[in-house]
């Protein structure tokens, strides 16, 4: 073979390697820049976010910056969930890519599922990143992402897709009644037949109930906590005022009308107003703060306690005007006895000390008792709870007592006299028949919130009766006493 021959086969030999090498080299460039685009990692501030427009099949939330921070422009009289919106700016603040799979590489463009969700951040000053999202990969559990509609697509965890999936539903706040008790000074509740119950709440904690001309002491516990309710009151829709069909007309007349003023002045009377209505057979509630267009649908009815009975209000523990220590004067009689000689009399001393009296008007003299007995049955007395208390009208099936009973209590609160009591009216009874021992007791109570009928327990006053038995004979004194 000759020279010139055995030159051009190592030519052809180094050509060929050379060749080799080089498309080597860019397979393993190529590979080497996918790896570094599989880390990618797309930042954006979220301190430097300006807006955010986010669009799917559920609907679309826009959202936009202003002085008093992050609003829906669309609804800005909703509150945004603080949950929903810190894990949204969370999820912007560091996108991780895991994978890139490029134009090349892609099978068909429907198989990703393009756009699922598309959202555009405007932040920076005005520049803006669209983020488009397809399909979840149902092996990986990854999710497909395409930025500003580059033909890249990017694999990024669900938990992304999941943050900036923003529905009216899950970015609005669904308890949107701003109402704590500690501040709250005052309810008014407006009927639809324009009849109103106030309730003021001192900063003591006390409420009065005022109906009409009457007022009396209301049941703090009830209260109160209507009051968290109507705090963690959910909606589970958010609706314009058009956008309620078959509902306009129960719209225009609510049911009632809430009233809330707090402890500071400076703040307006917020308004809620709660509605019925009978849309696709079944019925729905309703509510609307006086000033805002939204309508909130909510989950559970709420307004039923403020169009019922003003009397549902009153304080469980009518008898609890005064406390067992500032108790003087305690009585129980019979009233069908012909010298009305009581179950119990009892009186108490300024230095507490209990005394035991044949009449209720005997003033001077008596027995000295236990004055822990005495005390004990002092607040049972006025613990006796109220199941429940009747309206304007007369209590329904009562029977009258064949042996009517009667209670009086006197003290004295900040130098102030107090008086109240009951007198048994009979009992309460379903339907005809024999006396049922079990059957609840209907009372006529008198005190300072004026004259009011109540249904009680049988088992309360049969308890109550047994611990006067045990203080009708005079114990021993107790060692306070003898000291």
């Amino acid at each position: 073979m000759n020279v010139f021959l055995r030159l051009g086969i190592a030519a052809s030999i180094l050509v060929a390697g050379g060749l080799y090498l080089w498309t080597d080299f860019s397979r393993q460039r190529a590979s080497s820049v996918q790896s570094e685009n599989a880390r990618v990692t797309i930042r954006i501030a979220p301190q430097n976010v300006s807006s955010i427009v986010c669009a799917s099949t559920a609907g679309q939330v826009a959202i936009a910056k202003t002085e008093r921070g992050f609003i829906d422009r669309d609804a800005p009289d909703i509150t945004l969930d603080p949950a929903a919106f810190r894990k949204l700016l969370s999820a912007f603040a560091q996108i991780q890519v895991e994978n890139v799979i490029t134009a090349a590489e892609q099978s068909a463009p429907d198989s990703y599922g393009f756009p699922t969700l598309s959202c555009d951040v405007v932040h920076d000053g005005g520049k803006t990143t669209k983020l488009v999202y397809g399909a979840k990969n149902p092996v990986t559990g990854r999710r497909f992402l395409r930025v500003n509609d580059q033909r890249d697509i990017y694999v990024v965890e669900e938990v992304l897709f999941e943050a900036m999936n923003l529905t009216p539903e899950n970015a609005h706040l669904r308890t949107p009644f701003r109402v704590d008790v500690e501040s709250l000074r005052r309810l008014e509740a407006t009927r639809r037949d324009g009849t109103r119950v106030a309730f003021d709440r001192d900063e003591a904690g006390r409420w009065l109930v005022t109906y009409g001309a009457k007022s009396f002491t209301g049941d703090r516990e009830l209260l109160e906590r209507k009051v968290r309710e109507l705090k963690l009151l959910k909606a589970d829709a958010f609706l314009p005022s058009a956008s309620a069909p078959g509902a306009e007309a129960a719209l225009e007349r609510p049911m009632v009308t809430l009233g809330i003023r707090t402890a500071d002045t400076s703040e307006p009377e917020q308004k809620i107003s709660f509605f019925e209505a009978e849309r696709n057979g079944a019925r729905e509630f309703f509510a609307r703060i006086e000033g805002r267009p939204t309508v909130y649908k909510l989950v559970r009815r709420y307004h039923l306690d403020f169009v019922g009975p003003a009397n549902a209000f009153r304080a469980r523990l009518p008898l609890g005007v005064v406390g067992p220590d500032e108790v003087e004067h305690l009585c129980w009689r019979r009233w069908s006895s012909a010298a009305r000689e009581p179950i119990v009399a009892l009186r108490r001393s300024a230095s507490g000390s209990w005394t035991s009296h044949r009449s209720c008007e005997e003033t001077t003299g008596g027995l000295a008792i236990d004055s822990v007995v005495a005390r004990r049955f002092a607040a049972q007395v006025l613990s006796l709870p109220v199941i429940s208390y009747g309206g304007d009208a007369p209590l329904d099936g009562v029977v009258a007592a064949p042996d009517p009973k009667s209670l009086e209590v006197a003290g004295r609160r900040e130098g102030r006299e107090i008086r109240g009591g009951f007198v048994e009216l009979g009992e309460v009874r379903s339907g005809e028949g024999s006396r049922d021992t079990a059957a609840p007791v209907a009372l006529r109570f008198e005190g300072p919130d004026g004259i009011y009928d109540g249904v009680v327990s049988r088992a309360e006053l049969d308890v109550l009766e047994g611990s006067a038995a045990t203080l009708s004979e005079p114990s021993p004194p107790s060692e306070h006493q003898m000291q």
